[in-house]
């Protein structure tokens, strides 16, 4: 109920109104990083109003959008997780003996930021999610999502 809300609020804004709020959202990001704030991708679960996957590609964008470079972003979707989240545990290295999550990619994202938009597949959990598998999360994501905005 809360997500349905905001987004009908927030269809209701003007277009400059939207674009505002986006230019502030750009710059406080921008103002983060230019301070050496450590940044972290954070839209791939199930929060409030996000479809993940989706969002989490859309996230990655508006970085770049803000000023982060490739690696930059690389690493706010990799490593600065696994440094702020669980330091000092086996999370954030493909080494024998850690935890992977594997995101397989068919671009290289140093050289294409839209490459994360749709992934090849996913290894987490000791479990290989392929394109199927994660179309299918993609489409139940969303229909929980348009049964959200219509309540």
């Amino acid at each position: 109920a809360d997500c349905a809300r905001f987004l009908t609020d927030f269809a209701r804004s003007s277009p400059a109104e939207r674009t505002a709020f986006q230019a502030v959202g750009l710059s406080l990001t921008r103002l983060a990083k230019d301070a050496g704030l450590p940044l972290l991708v954070g839209t791939d679960g199930p929060v409030f109003c996000s479809v993940p996957g989706a969002n989490y590609a859309l996230e990655l964008q508006l970085l770049a959008r803000a000023g982060l470079t490739p690696l930059e972003i690389l690493q706010a979707a990799t490593l600065r997780p696994a440094e702020a989240l669980a330091p000092g545990r086996r999370l954030g290295v493909l080494e024998e003996g850690y935890e992977a999550h594997v995101t397989l990619l068919t671009a290289n994202p140093l050289d294409r930021v839209d490459a994360y938009a749709q992934p090849a597949g996913v290894y987490t959990r000791r479990r290989w999610l392929g394109r199927e598998a994660l179309d299918s999360l993609r489409r139940s994501a969303q229909a929980f999502d348009q049964r959200a905005r219509e309540r």
